[in-house]
């Protein structure tokens, strides 16, 4: 999981893909730290149950190592990533990432391979400064060569910007038409946002070509007897306002270990909560035909960091999904 006063230039924009397309999009300089002594082989374990109905989608966040941090421009080995994706596939027909800097930029390629749709995202920050703006582009750059070399079936342009205040909606809307100019037809482009937020500004959901919705009940202080009612009256909002776009749930899901929320103290982390809403979630979604977006595959230590939870990940620390889950998959 989880504003701004210089004005977008298209035309800035324009000169700089061109830009990065001459360094071919190269990775930038990053911390190596914890990426020697892989623990990964190139192939994952089978399932340890049979797999005869695999979920919507899930998120593969690949730095769970201990020392591995975005932030910190951490680059997350070929085999690592490969290997990561390549697991969860197993489970999941869609895989999301997030953000395309560093290795991330290959796991268009990997999810394809490993049979599953891809959905690739942008991070985008706020615009406050030149950097910043330039970090964006190259960010969006980045994701439209992915785009345009078919290693995405949706791309996302940015991550919650509205609910967190990064992008007003008029920046939103130019970084998301700047995108859409310049990937195939075939791709579709949206952004990712709560419920509330797309709700409350349907601008943005009007220039989804699919809306992306997060909705988190364990945010909302649901308990974990209430969650799935949370959920599906979230949905319902949503669902209301996006009208006649498909509509996809881009993330829930539920701590399994850590405190309650600082919003109050009835949503509990623990593994039975995260069980329960999985499968409660999960069976709800197939019987009406919703697509849910897990977050997400593996846990990532680097979240503590960050007041997050580093315990969001449905897979055990051996990176496979336990028996209890089994029911989900059948």
């Amino acid at each position: 999981m989880r504003g701004s006063s210089i004005c977008f230039s298209l035309t800035v924009l324009t000169a700089a893909v061109i830009a990065v397309c001459l360094t071919g999009c190269a990775t930038p300089a990053a911390n190596t730290a914890a990426l020697s002594n892989s623990p990964f082989s190139w192939s994952p374990p089978a399932p340890p149950f049979t797999v005869s109905h695999k979920i919507s989608g899930i998120g593969v966040g690949p730095f769970v190592l201990s020392g591995q941090d975005p932030n910190l421009g951490t680059v997350v080995p070929d085999n690592q990533l490969q290997y990561l994706i390549s697991d969860a596939a197993q489970y999941a027909s869609l895989i999301r990432t997030f953000g395309t800097s560093n290795t991330l930029q290959d796991a268009g390629t990997y999810i394809h391979q490993a049979g599953a749709k891809a959905m690739i995202g942008a991070s985008l920050t706020n615009e406050n400064t030149a950097a910043n703006m330039q970090a964006n582009t190259a960010e969006l750059n980045r994701l439209i060569a992915m785009a345009n070399a078919g290693q995405a079936d949706i791309v996302t342009v940015g991550d919650e910007t509205l609910y967190t205040g990064t992008l007003t909606p008029s920046q939103l809307l130019a970084y998301m038409a700047y995108v859409k100019a310049n990937v195939p037809t075939s791709v579709q482009v949206s952004t990712v946002d709560t419920w509330s937020m797309l709700v409350n500004n349907p601008n943005v959901i009007a220039a989804c070509d699919v809306v992306l919705a997060n909705i988190y009940p364990f945010y909302e202080n649901a308990s974990e007897t209430g969650a799935l009612a949370q959920l599906q009256s979230d949905y319902a909002q949503i669902l209301k306002a996006s009208g006649t776009k498909q509509l996809m749930i881009a993330e829930t899901g539920w701590p399994s270990s850590g405190s309650p929320p600082t919003q109050g103290s009835v949503a509990i982390p623990s593994q039975a909560n995260q069980l329960a809403y999985f499968l409660g979630a999960e069976q709800w979604a197939r019987q009406n035909n919703i697509a849910i977006v897990w977050f997400e595959a593996f846990s990532e230590p680097w979240k503590a960091n960050y007041n997050d939870y580093p315990s969001w990940g449905i897979f055990d620390s051996n990176y496979i999904i336990e028996s209890q889950f089994a029911s989900a998959f059948q």
